[in-house]
């Protein structure tokens, strides 16, 4: 049921935007399949999470060429855009590696964190914060009603790991294709 309803909301997302199909479909393609094995696995591909991060720096390089900017200008920008999203990817790994070694278990998947990176290589690094709360507020929302669905308690449902993964694919979507385009 949950894995339906996030295909046919992901599926139609790109028609209701003003970003271009050829930019708005591969995004899709990537959101729903890793959200869907993220569901059914509980763990994000490296090959996947990598695959999204060159379609992403690609598609960007493209949209920077076909603007008026030299090739060489473009692909400054879009060394840059994977340099900060490495940055990203290590700042946010070492802080969840020391909040874990802190509490004694793993907070977080690290496919989690990938994916957090390669999102950058979608948009620019001042939408990340937006990218973030998006989708925690997603995570929530969603965690909530299928905790009341199912009848269950907070302490309940707490004891149950939750695919973070499709919250940052369906706020990595949504960042795309209707606030930073």
């Amino acid at each position: 049921m949950i894995n339906k309803s996030w295909m046919l909301l992901f599926g139609v997302l790109p028609f209701f935007s003003t970003v271009p199909l050829w930019v708005g479909l591969p995004l899709v393609f990537f959101a729903v399949g890793l959200s869907h094995y993220d569901l059914t696995v509980r763990r994000l591909p490296n090959q996947g999470v990598l695959g999204l991060a060159l379609v992403g720096l690609v598609l960007h390089f493209i949209q920077l060429t076909v603007g008026a900017v030299s090739v060489t200008d473009a692909l400054k920008a879009t060394g840059y855009q994977l340099l900060v999203a490495l940055l990203v990817l290590f700042v946010i790994f070492t802080l969840i590696n020391l909040y874990s070694h802190w509490r004694g278990r793993q907070m977080m998947g690290m496919g989690d964190v990938k994916y957090m990176a390669a999102a950058l290589c979608w948009f620019d690094v001042f939408y990340f914060p937006i990218f973030l709360w998006l989708a925690a507020i997603l995570g929530l929302i969603i965690t909530f009603i299928q905790w009341v669905i199912k009848n269950k308690s907070f302490k309940e449902g707490m004891k149950d790991p939750i695919a973070f993964g499709p919250y940052l694919a369906l706020s990595h979507v949504m960042v795309v294709l209707f606030i930073a385009s």
